[in-house]
C-alpha cells in the first residue's frame, strides 16, 4: 500500500528566471525553472509540472529539475502533480531585470 503524502509539503526550489534577448525582441521572455522534491527531500522525477495561464505543462527530469521557458511578464500558478501525492501550487512571477522565488 502506498503511503499518501500530501504535496503541500513538496518544496519547489529554486525557482529563478533567466532572460531571452532574441534579437530585435519586442517584448522579453523569461524562463521559471526549479527542482521539485518532497516532504524528505528526496527528489521526485517524472512530476508534472504546469504553469497556468500560460498552460505550457512540463514533467521534472531524472534529477526532479523541472525549466518552462517562452514566458511573457506576468504572474503564474505553478501546480506541481504527483501520483500518490496531493498537488501543490505557488505562485512565481516573471519579471523585468529580478530573479523569481
Amino acid at each position: 500500500m502506498q503511503k499518501c503524502v500530501p504535496l503541500t509539503s513538496l518544496l519547489v526550489i529554486g525557482a529563478s528566471l533567466l532572460w531571452l534577448t532574441p534579437a530585435g525582441a519586442q517584448e522579453r521572455k523569461g524562463t521559471i525553472s526549479g527542482l521539485v522534491t518532497d516532504a524528505g527531500h528526496g527528489v521526485l522525477k517524472g512530476a508534472s509540472v504546469d504553469v497556468q495561464p500560460a498552460g505550457k505543462p512540463t514533467v521534472t527530469d531524472t534529477q526532479g529539475q523541472f525549466a518552462i521557458t517562452d514566458l511573457a511578464q506576468g504572474e503564474y500558478i505553478l501546480t506541481v502533480s504527483y501520483v500518490g501525492l496531493d498537488p501543490f501550487s505557488k505562485k512565481a512571477a516573471v519579471t523585468a531585470g529580478q530573479e523569481s522565488d
